[in-house]
């Protein structure tokens, strides 16, 4: 209930200090950041991917929080690239004996896992998941609408989406940031932390926050009584 309360208090001082400025709760990953095209408006999915998408030859690298597949060793070198976020404990040094691929994995493991905890600081959702999210990653936009397409029954109109069904992220390699996946994974963190998931829009809001907050100092406000 305490994590409750305090998400409620986080929402309602949001409003309070962006009055009048909408944009800042509907400027989450969508083409066109309308009213009309917003991304939580996602719908309930018509075909959730089951042993079909399990028995495709995704390759899947594991980290500590997270499962990532991708069809091609190009698409995690490129995924790597994209997204900018080093781990403060992070050293070339460690890599010294590793060949190129598992040095590239190990990168990746510690930059996803670091970035997973930094929005888990953000939020002030400490709490360890039971299961891993996974992050599908697809080459192109192409690729992306046609999961969508064949998850929803519409055409794409966000840029990248978390499926709670499934517990997982849906991303496109060419359109992707840090800041982008941040956003993500705090849907994931939200939807699992909660005993009751957060509104959608309060989700958003929430998500929104950690992506442009990534980089700032984060107050740390001690243990709750």
């Amino acid at each position: 209930m305490t994590s409750i309360r305090l998400t409620w208090v986080f929402l309602i001082g949001l409003f309070v200090f962006y009055p009048g400025r909408p944009d800042v709760f509907y400027s989450a990953y969508a083409d066109e950041p309308t009213l009309e095209k917003i991304p939580f408006s996602i719908s309930t999915p018509k075909n959730i991917p089951g042993k079909k998408q399990e028995e495709s030859p995704w390759t899947r690298l594991e980290t500590r929080y997270t499962i990532i597949q991708f069809e091609k060793i190009e698409d995690l070198k490129k995924f790597d690239r994209k997204v900018d976020f080093s781990p403060s404990d992070f050293s070339l040094k460690s890599f010294l004996s590793e060949t190129a691929s598992q040095e590239l994995e190990g990168k990746i493991r510690k930059k996803i896992d670091a970035l997973y905890e930094r929005v888990q600081e953000i939020l002030d959702m400490l709490k360890k998941s039971e299961k891993k999210i996974a992050i599908q990653l697809y080459p192109d936009k192409k690729r992306l609408a046609q999961a969508y397409k064949k998850i929803f029954g519409a055409e794409l109109n966000v840029r990248a989406w978390y499926l709670y069904e499934i517990n997982t992220i849906f991303i496109n390699i060419d359109d992707i940031d840090e800041g982008m996946l941040a956003h993500e994974m705090a849907h994931a963190i939200i939807d699992n932390y909660l005993t009751t998931r957060a509104p959608r829009a309060a989700a958003e809001i929430l998500a929104v926050y950690v992506d442009t907050h990534l980089f700032k100092k984060t107050k740390n406000y001690g243990p709750s009584k």
